[in-house]
Formats: C-alpha cells, structure tokens, sequence
C-alpha cells in the first residue's frame, strides 16, 4: 500500500509538472509577439512620432479579439506612455488613445503597475533572449484579475540605431485562457490567487475514493498564483483491486494445495502440486520460460483443470500487463512514442556502458503557426493535421533511418527523433527528409506565410555520448529549433552538442 500510494504521488507531481511547463511555455509565446512588434520599423517610426497613421492601420478590435493579448502599451525611453490599445476585459470594449483620459481610462492601473514593474527593474536584471535584446516576462495582479505581461525595447528590425522606448502586451489569464490550458494538456487545470503564505511544497491531497487534487505554486514568478489540477485514480484503484485479487487467489490456492496434500496419494497428487507450486512461484516472480508440463495439462481431472485455469490466467495478466504497459508508452492520439518513452530511451541510451563513446543525434521540429492552424480550423482539425504528420514522419524515419531510431510526440505539436550511432550527415539528410515529406502533404493553411503547413527543426549532434548529458543534446537541439524558428520557419538547423566540463 506505502508503495501503491508513493506511485500515485509520483504520478500526480508528474502531471503538475508538466502542467506548470505548459503554462510557462504558453507565456513566453507572449514575449515573442512582442518582440515581433517592438522590432518593426513602423514601430520605431510610430514611436518616434512620424507615422500617425498607426494606429488605425494596425489597431482594431478584430485584431485584439483574435490574438493571444488585450493591451498594448507603448513607453517613450523615459517610461511617458505614448499610446494605448487594447480591449477592456471588464467590458469587451475596443480603444485606442494617445493618453488615459475617457475611453482608455481603464487601462490606467494597467499602464501604472506595467511602468512601475519596468522602472523598478534595473538593467541587469532583465531578461535578454538568444540574440541578446533585453526583454522582460512577469505576472500583474489588478482588481484580482491576473495578467502576463511582457516588455521588449523598440529599435529597428536590423538592429541601427538606439531603443526608442518600450513596448508592453498585457494579457488577461481568464476562464478562457485557463480552458485553452486545459484543452492542450488534457488536464482539469485550476488556476487562482493565492497568499504569500501559501508557497510551499506541493500538495497531494484525495477528495474521495475516486479523485485527487494537486495544488503548487506556479514556478518563476513572486505572484502567489496556484495551479492545480483534479486527477481520477483509476490506476491507483486497479493496481488496490490487483493487490487484493493477488491476496485473495494465493490464499485460496494455499487452501486448495492443502486439501489436495491432505486427499490425494504422493504419486496421484503429490507430484502435479509440487509442479503446480514451482509454476506460480515461477510466474509470480515474471518468469516467462514458466510452463507447465503438457502431461499435467492434459489429466482430465481436477488436478489438470487447475493447471490449465492457472495457464490462462497467467497468460490473461501478461496480456493485460502488456496492454497496460503499451498504454502508457504511446501517445494517444497519433499512436507514437509518448514523452515518458522517449525519456526512458533517451536515459538508457547514455546510461549503459555499451553506449559510451558511440554517436547519437537528436532532432526536435514542431508544426509552424500551428495556434493559427487550431484557430482558423478548429482543434479537431488541428489533430488530424497532427495525426498526418506524424504517419508522414513515421514512414521517414522507418525507411530511412536504423531500428534503433526513435519517434516520439513529446509535446502538443512538438515531435522528438533520437538517432543512436548515425553519423552527422545522416542525421541532417533525414531531418530534411522529414521536412520535406511533410511540405509534400500540402496540408493548406491559410495563417501560414506558405499558404500549407510546415515544420522547423533543429538538430543536435554529439560524435561521443560520453562526452555530454542527454539534457545537453536536447537543449542544443531545442535552441537549434529556436534558431529554425527565427530564422523564417520550414528549414532545419543544426548546432552541435559542446564537451561538458569535468
């Protein structure tokens, strides 16, 4: 039972996890688009008072309404607001104003704690991304209302010039966002303001026979914000009914050899139970040569009919242990190696000895705009769209790389290869058959700047396991997709894995 109840504990902080990562990855994206904003020459024209014109060309409430931010602010260098835009969440009402009076007074305690937060950061402590532009990711709280916030120094798109201020997006984590969250994880995702005195350790906590509910505090930010999720415990409850059906059968089958030893003669009974004995010590002990003789199985009585119930029995639960197993090494919905599997491989390929020393490459792509993808056609859509990626990419990597090559979904649209004992042109020449095979579908996306769905990749090489941990070859190949990404999307990237330092 303690370690029926550690493994669900496990299980549940697993899942919390992976809640938490999804949540941050989701806030980042914010980060991005405001970059995109902040390093665009009519930004820069805009801020320095030349294009007056602006705001009307870019600002509306369609746009609002259909991307990931409700406020936009925009802060001269010494932190004066030059202009807002946005749509009230109080209200549902679009504006767009030089100042806060009237229509865009709403947005004042917005544009006053944004400031605040930006002044009160010195320099070194903002964030700065891979090219090293300084931007900056934090959380607001206004009228209990949680908002993510992100700010980018405005400057031309090719880096002339000095920062003419800042720009900050402001979006409101609401209902909707918490849905969307828990649409992509597939979890009952909650999401509320808590007390300072409330960080902490997680919380595991069950609400009954059949759910529990696990609770911590959002990583990375000095907002007390809670996060948890109620999970069913189903596989808690089947791995307590087998324990106990366990119990259950080794008592009456104690009971039964005990009757028979005291019925039956040594040659008539003695013989089979013994056999019987070392078969289920045999098969409780996962032995799979375990077998019994074809001459007990064949006695027609009561001796050979418990034999043969002991034979199925045994063989229904290494079928169900299989299905189980395969269950939770399979992503559901495109049929791949989930992220626990491709973990586990990834672990033991630089775990064992005979590995060190041999290659290994890793590629990571994911679907380009694929939010747009799910936006303009639907979630539905937006799997069947992943459903075809992934059988073009499994028919790839199946033709063109060796068995021990791994495909695995290892995020929403995030797909993972691990590539032992290739070599580096190998490695690149099936990332770029991948691209291609999945450029050919021409699954039409009209968000795209192609028009048709696309990936990005990003290759990691590493000539000797030993030399570098698996987290290194992933990070590389995630900063190489980053790169990809940046770079104008639809291409693969390569960086190779440096030494780690003894």
């Amino acid at each position: 039972m303690p370690k029926l109840l550690v493994h669900e504990r496990d299980d549940a902080l697993g899942e919390l996890n992976r809640l938490d990562r999804v949540i941050h990855t989701d806030l980042h994206y914010l980060a991005t688009t405001t970059k995109d904003w902040a390093a665009w020459d009519d930004t820069y024209a805009f801020i320095q008072g030349k294009q007056n014109d602006y705001p009307v060309r870019n600002f509306s409430f369609e746009m609002f309404n259909d991307m990931d931010y409700d406020l936009m602010l925009f802060f001269t260098p010494e932190l004066e607001l030059h202009w807002t835009a946005g749509i009230d969440s109080n209200t549902g009402n679009f504006s767009s104003c030089p100042d806060l009076t009237q229509r865009c007074s709403w947005a004042a305690p917005l544009a006053s704690l944004a400031r605040d937060k930006l002044a009160n950061r010195a320099v070194v402590e903002i964030d700065h991304n891979l090219e090293g532009e300084p931007e900056t990711n934090f959380l607001l709280v206004n009228d209990g209302q949680v908002f993510n916030v992100a700010a980018h120094a405005i400057h031309h798109t090719d880096d002339t010039g000095p920062s003419e201020g800042w720009l900050v997006q402001l979006q409101v984590l609401d209902e909707a966002w918490v849905e969307k969250i828990s649409t992509q994880t597939a979890l009952a995702m909650q999401f509320q303001l808590g007390q300072q005195e409330d960080l902490g350790t997680p919380s595991i906590e069950p609400i009954s026979d059949e759910q529990l509910i696990a609770r911590k505090q959002l990583s990375g930010t000095d907002v007390p914000v809670q996060i948890g999720i109620k999970i069913h415990r189903s596989n808690f409850m089947e791995r307590l009914a087998a324990m106990r059906y366990s119990q259950l059968w080794t008592a009456g089958l104690l009971a039964t050899v005990i009757l028979l030893v005291l019925v039956l003669l040594e040659r008539t009974v003695l013989l089979p139970l013994r056999q019987l004995a070392r078969f289920t010590r045999e098969a409780r002990a996962e032995i799979n040569e375990a077998t019994l003789s074809s001459a007990l199985l064949e006695r027609r009585d009561e001796v050979g009919e418990l034999a043969r119930e002991f034979t199925h029995l045994i063989q229904q639960q290494r079928m169900k242990r299989t299905s189980l197993e395969n269950l939770s090494l399979t992503d559901h919905l495109t049929g791949l190696a989930n992220r626990r599997c491709f973990d586990d491989r990834l672990k033991a390929l630089f775990n064992k000895v005979e590995h060190k020393g041999q290659p290994v490459a890793a590629i990571l792509f994911d679907v380009d705009h694929f939010k747009a993808y799910n936006d303009r056609y639907g979630h539905q859509a937006g799997d069947q769209c992943l459903i075809m990626l992934s059988d073009s990419a499994q028919r790839t990597v199946s033709s063109e790389a060796g068995a021990d090559a791994l495909l695995a979904r290892i995020g929403g649209e995030e797909f993972a290869v691990i590539l032992p004992g290739v070599e580096e042109t190998q490695a690149v020449e099936l990332a770029e058959a991948i691209r291609r095979g999945i450029e050919a579908l021409v699954l039409r996306h009209e968000g795209a700047a192609r028009g048709f769905v696309t990936i990005s990749c990003g290759l990691s090489y590493l000539p000797r396991i030993s030399e570098a941990s698996s987290s290194d070859l992933l990070k590389t190949a995630d900063d190489a997709l980053y790169r990809a990404k940046e770079g104008g999307r639809n291409q693969v990237v390569r960086a190779a894995v440096s030494p780690a330092q003894d």
